[in-house]
């Protein structure tokens, strides 16, 4: 987590490895409970790559959504990508929890 009060960057490398899918899951949630709860903090951001799909589907399940998308912002293995920005609001995950929980 890199922190610019009352924002945070959030960052899990991910892994083409099998089963890692349920792993990395299971960190971005401890991720954001330890930023909305433990730190009190108003939003948390992550910047994706677009060739990154199983992470882009990873924080879409988590709750983030797309704010942003910078156009061949990236250079991969010798192509363009576009670099997309998601974020999640403190009372946007507050409201998913309270889902789970019923």
């Amino acid at each position: 987590l890199l922190s610019s009060q009352p924002a945070v960057w959030l960052c899990v490398e991910m892994m083409d490895i099998a089963g890692m899918r349920e792993k990395a899951s299971t960190v971005i949630d401890l991720a954001l409970r330890f930023a909305f709860v433990d730190l009190a903090l108003h939003r948390v951001c992550v910047n994706i790559p677009s060739f990154e799909e199983m992470e882009i589907a990873l924080y879409e399940e988590a709750g983030f959504l797309r704010e942003t998308q910078r156009r061949q912002a990236v250079c991969h293995e010798g192509r363009f990508y576009d670099d997309l920005l998601y974020g999640i609001l403190r009372s946007e995950w507050l409201k998913l929890q309270q889902e789970v929980d019923e």
